[in-house]
């Protein structure tokens, strides 16, 4: 994996990643993600665990990414010991970093797919923290937007858990549906203070 190379290996329409990703640490998990781009002419099929929460960001080529670490191995472990450990760990490194969705999503962008789609059926053992993603390689299209929706580009996923939702789903809506003299306080607010209160209550 950490050898991978156009060079040594050529390209292939389709490159499998299947229970590997979340193995590495950084940057390496990175570097294999470019690599595959690299070798990748049209689909990634990547099957890895996810971080639910990002609990530390790693940085990779100045752009940062959240999720949290995971340990492989004791760090005192000799490489014979570490050999001998369960096939289901890492070969050498003792820590790993599992990203979160959003994150995975940005990196995939970064490196250069276009495209990610979810697989969800058929869900064999399927549970909130694992994901089946296609990852496809194609042109970068230019969007027809309206004037000024440009400023919202480029567009990167947010690890924060209430971003993008619909406003009726945030904590301040529903404090206001719960009690109303909260949405009618708010409401008397001047605009500055009113969009400060509301992004303090989202986070």
């Amino acid at each position: 994996m950490r050898s991978l190379s156009v060079a040594e290996h050529g390209r292939f329409d389709v490159v499998l990643c299947l229970g590997i990703l979340y193995h590495l640490d950084t940057p390496d998990l990175f570097e294999l993600l470019d690599r595959m781009s690299d070798v990748c002419m049209r689909a990634a099929l990547i099957d890895t665990n996810l971080s639910v929460e990002s609990e530390e960001v790693r940085s990779w080529r100045g752009r940062p990414y959240g999720g949290r670490r995971y340990f492989e191995h004791d760090p005192d472990s000799s490489p014979e010991e570490r050999e001998r450990a369960s096939p289901k760990r890492s070969i050498d490194n003792p820590e790993a970093f599992w990203l979160t969705q959003a994150s995975l999503l940005n990196a995939l962008d970064d490196v250069g797919f276009t495209s990610v789609q979810e697989c969800l059926n058929p869900g064999l053992k399927r549970r909130r923290d694992r994901q089946t993603l296609i990852a496809l390689k194609g042109s970068r299209q230019a969007l027809r937007l309206p004037p000024g929706a440009d400023r919202v580009r480029p567009w990167r996923w947010s690890d924060r858990a209430e971003d993008g939702l619909h406003a009726n789903q945030r904590r301040l809506y529903r404090l206001g549906v719960r009690h109303p003299w909260i949405r009618r306080s708010v409401a008397r607010l001047p605009t500055p203070a009113r969009k400060r209160l509301r992004r303090w209550i989202v986070r």
